[in-house]
């Protein structure tokens, strides 16, 4: 039914946040009539006089930023919470390097703000073309992603499901973990295999050589822009 009538399938709740909610109009509450009870009503409140004044500030000498959060109550957990990894990119300037993932020359290229590549390296990507759309589908996102998490993968294990086992240190020394909408494992990561790099070997990730993931990490951070061209046409 959800997928009839919304277009929603069990992918979309990996990453999804929902709530119950009270439904019904503000009303008056007290024997004076003093309070007002309405669901989220001190945040509408704040979130109001916040964004009045943030609209109100004309020709600001530094970039101007009004940041809305909810659940204080609860420690403001969640993706619309101050925990949330949102904030985390505010600090991503517009002059900051980024990635450009080339699934066709299987090339990744560290690109400076105007567009002059710093360094380029060789990677392996997903075995399958086109981009990824389910869960075990052995194909590489394509799209604009950011870096959400450099995780210290040494000691990590991945059975690669090709009868050898798991496989230690399976990611090289770091995954640097991608934003995917929908799969929270795909990212850029080394690898105990450096005679893939030059050929779709992956189960969809990015694969590079563990020296160059090492050079790589040292250069990007947590919000760092990820480009994944897309393959010239799906093939089967």
């Amino acid at each position: 039914i959800l997928k009839e009538k919304y277009d929603i399938e069990e992918d979309d709740f990996l990453s999804a946040e929902l709530e119950i909610v009270p439904a019904g109009p503000a009303r008056d509450l007290g024997l004076d009539r003093s309070m007002i009870a309405s669901y989220g009503h001190d945040d509408r409140v704040c979130a109001f006089t916040s964004l009045d004044a943030f609209l109100r500030v004309e020709n600001p000498e530094y970039t101007a930023c009004c940041l809305l959060t909810d659940k204080e109550e609860i420690g403001s957990v969640g993706a619309t919470g101050a925990q949330s990894r949102f904030a985390k990119y505010l600090d991503q300037a517009e002059n900051a390097p980024f990635v450009v993932v080339d699934k066709q020359s299987l090339k990744l290229t560290l690109v400076d703000p105007q567009g002059e590549p710093i360094k380029e390296y060789g990677i392996s990507v997903a075995v399958n073309y086109g981009p990824k759309k389910v869960r075990g589908d052995h194909k590489t996102p394509e799209g604009t992603f950011k870096i959400n998490q450099l995780l210290n993968a040494k000691g990590l294990s991945h059975d690669f499901k090709d009868g050898k086992g798991p496989i230690p240190d399976a990611y090289g020394p770091w995954f640097l973990r991608l934003d995917v909408p929908g799969f929270w494992d795909i990212g850029i990561h080394g690898t105990p295999f450096p005679e893939s790099i030059g050929t779709r070997a992956t189960e969809g990730c990015v694969r590079m050589r563990n020296e160059d993931i090492l050079d790589l990490k040292s250069r990007v951070k947590v919000g760092t822009v990820v480009i994944i061209l897309p393959d010239a046409a799906e093939k089967s």
